[in-house]
Parts: structure tokens; sequence; C-alpha cells
């Protein structure tokens, strides 16, 4: 393993590939998801939010931050639309992350935007055309994947070791979000 996105392809593989298959995202695949589902897989997706969201201007892609704060506030202005209060910032969770960390996170948060706009379809097709899809609408471009792609490829796994650790956590995370 060279770079930080072959360690994090590698560690969260088994993962990601289990997300796919959770009951709620199935429905959602099928376009059978209700509003409660809905309500639920966008809180799960909002958890890492929580936690990056206060650390966006350490982030260590200065490139990618704006991008960063347009997708927490498409995903936030979603549950205000669904009447789902949502706090400004967690603070039981306001913590200090390396750069590998943050990178591990934005790994899960952005690259989740690949599969989103599919999901994103067929909510409206479940749901109707005016259900708050922004933040899962947004393309993977919008969202930062090909600058954070790039961005990991260049830098060396041994020097982000919190990386693959972080990602970890956060699709544990939202796996444990989504069956609450």
């Amino acid at each position: 393993m060279d770079n930080v996105l072959q360690a994090l392809r590698l560690r969260t593989k088994e993962m990601h590939m289990s997300l796919h298959e959770h009951p709620l995202l199935v429905s959602c695949q099928k376009g059978e998801m209700n509003r409660v589902e809905y309500v639920q897989l966008l809180k799960a997706f909002y958890s890492p939010w929580k936690l990056i969201t206060p650390a966006i201007s350490s982030f260590p892609i200065d490139s990618l931050k704006e991008n960063l704060k347009q997708r927490s506030e498409a995903i936030r202005n979603d549950l205000l639309a669904l009447e789902i209060s949502v706090d400004s910032k967690d603070k039981s969770k306001n913590e200090d992350y390396t750069p590998g960390e943050l990178l591990g996170i934005s790994y899960v948060i952005i690259g989740s935007s690949m599969g989103a706009s599919v999901l994103s379809e067929n909510i409206k097709k479940s749901l109707g055309i005016n259900i708050p899809v922004s933040y899962l609408s947004m393309s993977p471009k919008l969202a930062g994947w090909p600058t954070l792609s790039s961005a990991l490829r260049e830098l060396k796994h041994e020097d982000y070791p919190k990386a693959s650790e972080a990602a970890v956590k956060i699709f544990k995370l939202i796996d444990a979000e989504l069956t609450n």
C-alpha cells in the first residue's frame, strides 16, 4: 500500500459493501422508501457531519473546504426542511482531529456522493418531487470527490496512519445510526 486512497479502499471495502446491503438502503434502492426511513437515512448520514463540520477550517486540503461547507449545509438544510431539529454542533463530539483522521472521515462522507445521486432519484420516485434531496443529489464533482481522490493518491499512507482507522469508525457510526 503506497497511498492513502489505496489504504482506505482496502481497509473499508467490506464495510462499504455491507452498507449497500443494509435493509434501509435496499429499501431505497428498490424505490420503496417511506418518509420515516428517509429521515432515518439522512440522520445517519448527518452523524459524521456533526463531527467534521466544526473542524472544516482545519481540513488539510484547502481546496476542499468550500465543498465540505456546501455539503454540510445541504444535509443540514434537508433535515430542517423535513422539520428535524439539528444541532449546530455536537459539543460532546467536538474533538481535535489529526489531518489523517480528517482525510479518513472525508473519504467516507465525500465518497458517498458517488452513489447518492441514484438514491436521490429513487427517493423522489418514492416520496415525490417536493422531498428535499439537495444533499443526496449533489454530484461527486460538486461534493469534491475528484479533488479528494486525486490528493489521496498523492499522499503516502505511512504519513497518515489514522486515516483508515477514522474511515472505519465513520462507516460503523453510519451503520449504527441506520440500524437504530
